[in-house]
């Protein structure tokens, strides 16, 4: 209807604003240029896995061989300390207990309007099997950039009951103090450290 597009969805019939989306806008708009650039980064990955997949066709168990993997102690240890985000130069230094994920801060780029670091502790209980998985996160802490050092000591969340792989994920991000809380920094200014495996 004119700029209005209606479907049904469940029981109900929805009617929305068209968005422009097309197939050829996906693929050339500067708008979805970061749609393109992930589907590219997960398509070569996918590539490759399908590669090693086939070339040892016959060879892997035809189920669960990933949960099979990450069941090894090589796969946990190769695994920690791996960063989401390798491109940022926040560099972290830490230390992890039973209870607690401990360290410092020890470089951050300049990052305009930024104020304040912001860290906490997330647990993920992933169950490669089944595929399932539960993530229990931890609050926020921030302290100020003009601080004399920046030093952290996050309480773990509960590592739940379950089956599978256990990761322990410390997210540190760059923050702009606003009178209402804190903001993220617009440039993205943060990583996400694997700091423990199956623990």
């Amino acid at each position: 209807i004119v700029d209005c597009v209606v479907y049904p969805l469940g029981d109900q019939l929805i009617v929305r604003a068209k968005s422009g989306f097309t197939t050829k806008a996906l693929k050339t708009s500067a708008k979805y240029a970061k749609c393109r650039s992930n589907a590219q980064e997960f398509g070569r990955v996918s590539r490759l896995c399908k590669v090693m997949r086939q070339a040892l066709w016959g060879i892997l168990p035809r189920q669960h061989n990933l949960a099979v993997a990450f069941a090894q102690a090589e796969a946990q240890q190769a695994l920690e300390g791996y960063a989401f985000n390798p491109m940022t130069a926040l560099d972290v230094q830490y230390t992890l207990t039973d209870t607690h994920v401990s360290g410092a801060i020890t470089a951050v780029p300049y990052t305009e309007n930024a104020t304040h670091l912001g860290w906490r502790v997330h647990v993920l209980a992933f169950d490669f099997a089944a595929p399932a998985h539960q993530l229990t996160s931890g609050d926020w802490q921030y302290t100020a950039l003009k601080a004399p050092d920046w030093v952290f000591v996050l309480e773990r969340p509960t590592v739940p009951d379950c089956t599978g792989v256990v990761l322990t994920l410390l997210e540190v991000a760059l923050y702009t103090q606003a009178k209402d809380g804190y903001a993220p920094c617009a440039d993205g200014s943060k990583t996400v450290l694997v700091v423990g495996v199956g623990r």
